[in-house]
């Protein structure tokens, strides 16, 4: 596909982004829902992050909310697992990655889509990845990108993750 075979939408323009000989060299990423449970709280947070022997474990906690008796607090838990295969992992500062947006935000409702991990198809990160080695991957990888309300992690596998939700701690109130 060439820049000049793309007619680009000027009302679709971020201000002050340039789109680089790159945004025109390949097929778009695209971000697919890969976990869906409407029942997770609407924020999460990237609480912990561990690579231990070629495993991959990150944690997502809800912020605090009371019971219905405010006694407790209670916080939501999600864990993520890759048991092995990880070829690269990125973290970024969420607001550094201002052009995944569309991806996640229902600009209809304007707000978030609640979800928290998509994966990738038509990766950038990978073509880059296999740029910089000199070569393609041998086996086949995935992209998996995994959003919070502060952080973002990319995970390029061989595998595919775990997801288990943990379930919901409760912390005791100090009276």
């Amino acid at each position: 596909m060439k820049k000049e075979d793309i007619k680009v939408d000027d009302n679709k323009i971020i201000n002050g982004i340039k789109l680089t000989n790159m945004s025109w060299e390949y097929k778009k990423e695209e971000y697919k829902e890969y976990f869906e449970d409407r029942l997770l709280p609407m924020y999460m947070s990237i609480t912990n992050i561990v690579f231990n022997k070629g495993k991959l474990d990150i944690l997502l906690e809800s912020p605090l909310g009371e019971d219905d008796e405010k006694r407790y607090y209670l916080q939501e838990e999600v864990l993520i697992t890759f048991e092995s295969g990880i070829e690269a992992v990125r973290f970024a500062y969420e607001g550094y990655r201002i052009l995944l947006e569309p991806s996640v935000y229902d600009a209809k409702k304007k707000e978030f889509t609640g979800r928290y991990m998509f994966k990738v198809e038509n990766s950038e990160f990978i073509r880059w990845l296999e740029e910089e080695r000199g070569r393609e991957f041998e086996d086949e990888v995935n992209h998996y990108f995994i959003l919070s309300s502060m952080l973002v992690v990319d995970v390029i596998a061989k595998s595919e993750p775990k997801i288990k939700k943990i379930g919901i701690r409760r912390i005791t109130k100090k009276r």
